[in-house]
């Protein structure tokens, strides 16, 4: 079902609305997720296709609590756009944005979106899929950098996330966490040697 919509600058745009809870706002030059389009189905939308767009700024996805999937291809998304909480977001394809930088974009889209099973970021500058030509050894860096963060990811680009990456990465969360309790443990140990040296020097 074609749906009309009137943007906040005046302008009418066609949404296509599914009964399977699918909305469809492809290349209809939006700059802003419609406020018309929260207000009218962010309590029922369940897959979001906003493709081929301008859009830079998603905060307005907050009150789509019951978004599964989510299609952003082709649009501004920069390394420092943020998402909102999205608990129930499984899918997010955001293949061809303007993602420059990996270690700033992924820590905080795994906080506001933790359980994300299908992720593809293909097209970005921060990418580093097995279709770019990049060495082994960069895809092994970029594909385990994410998978660190997310505890549910299956799928990551054009590959599925295999048993060997995610134990290596269990293990690579062991060895940090060791690490952080021997530094804490060290911490703990110079304080103390610190307060004894204090008491002996009071006593004297």
């Amino acid at each position: 079902t074609n749906v009309e919509i009137i943007t906040s600058d005046g302008v009418v745009k066609t949404l296509i609305v599914d009964q399977e809870r699918k909305i469809t706002g492809a290349y209809q030059n939006f700059r802003n997720i419609p406020g018309a389009l929260v207000a009218c189905y962010g309590q029922w939308v369940e897959v979001l296709d906003l493709s081929h767009n301008k859009l830079r700024d998603v905060r307005r996805l907050r009150s789509m609590t019951q978004l599964q999937t989510l299609i952003l291809d082709h649009n501004l998304i920069v390394s420092t756009t943020l998402f909102p909480k999205l608990l129930n977001l499984k899918v997010l394809s955001l293949n061809y944005n303007l993602i420059s930088d990996i270690q700033l974009f992924i820590p905080p889209l795994a906080r506001a979106c933790p359980n994300i099973q299908h992720l593809s970021l293909m097209g970005n500058l921060a990418s580093v899929s097995s279709v770019a030509p990049t060495s082994e050894k960069e895809q092994e860096e970029y594909r385990n950098f994410v998978v660190s963060h997310f505890e549910h990811l299956q799928h990551l680009d054009d590959q599925p996330v295999s048993t060997l990456e995610r134990v290596r990465n269990e293990k690579r969360e062991l060895t940090l966490k060791e690490k952080f309790l021997n530094e804490i443990s060290d911490i703990k140990t110079a304080c103390e040697i610190r307060l004894q040296r204090s008491l002996s020097s009071t006593i004297v």
